[in-house]
């Protein structure tokens, strides 16, 4: 995996807590009188999702598949994993298929491991997320600056869940907008399109909110694997 996809997946875990982060900010926010009553309900609906996943306690933990498709729609990749979420500012994200792959966000630094290559790649975590909105995975409350965020009427698939759709201010995020979907109150789908009109869709499953092992959060190097950056 290239260097440039590293960065590309990193934001796309990065995006899924910021954003969902901010939904809570906006969920006592009124809705306009032009909006029908039944759409209405669906946005109420949506943002008592957000509302309620934000505000669960303890750690999260989480299956997902990874689906990268071009604009035309013709699929480029898809990957199996798990992730794992420690707020506020820990993640752990480990594809499993078709390859093992594994990225940590300590809190201070992310460690990439490809274990075909025996190698690892570190950077300060900081540096990763400042292209992005600041107080990422650190409680910002600035988001409003930096999305623009709504409630949508939505289907995919057939499966029409409820959508919160966030359109990037800056044109530097690398993505024209993002996606939330929840269905019966638990988060099912985060789709990312960029503006080459190709699009990233993460399908959650197993979902559970539980301690995790703090271990799951530190990255140990291997014997004989090859360090790329500063440790």
């Amino acid at each position: 995996m290239s260097p440039a996809y590293f960065t590309y997946l990193v934001r796309c875990l990065v995006f899924s807590v910021h954003i969902l982060k901010y939904c809570l900010l906006i969920f006592l926010v009124s809705f306009t009188a032009a909006h029908s009553q039944n759409v209405l309900s669906a946005q109420e609906n949506a943002l008592a999702d957000l509302k309620y996943f934000l505000t669960q306690p303890g750690d999260l933990r989480a299956d997902f598949r990874q689906t990268v498709s071009d604009a035309d729609g013709r699929v480029l990749q898809q990957a199996d994993g798990i992730m794992s979420i420690s707020r506020p500012d820990k993640f752990r994200w480990q594809v499993n298929s078709p390859f093992s792959q594994l990225i940590v966000g300590d809190g201070e630094k992310i460690w990439y491991y490809d274990h075909e290559l025996k190698q690892v790649s570190v950077q300060p975590q900081a540096g990763v997320l400042s292209s992005t909105p600041a107080g990422l995975l650190t409680g910002g409350d600035d988001l409003e600056e930096h999305f623009l965020l709504s409630p949508i009427d939505y289907e995919h698939n057939g499966n029409k869940m409820r959508w919160v759709e966030a359109m990037p201010k800056s044109p530097d995020t690398g993505f024209e907008r993002i996606r939330i979907g929840f269905d019966n109150g638990r988060l099912q789908q985060l789709q990312l399109e960029d503006s080459f009109g190709q699009q990233t869709i993460f399908e959650f499953s197993g979902l559970e909110r539980r301690a995790l092992p703090v271990g799951d959060f530190r990255f140990q190097t291997p014997d004989g694997v090859e360090i790329l950056g500063q440790p």
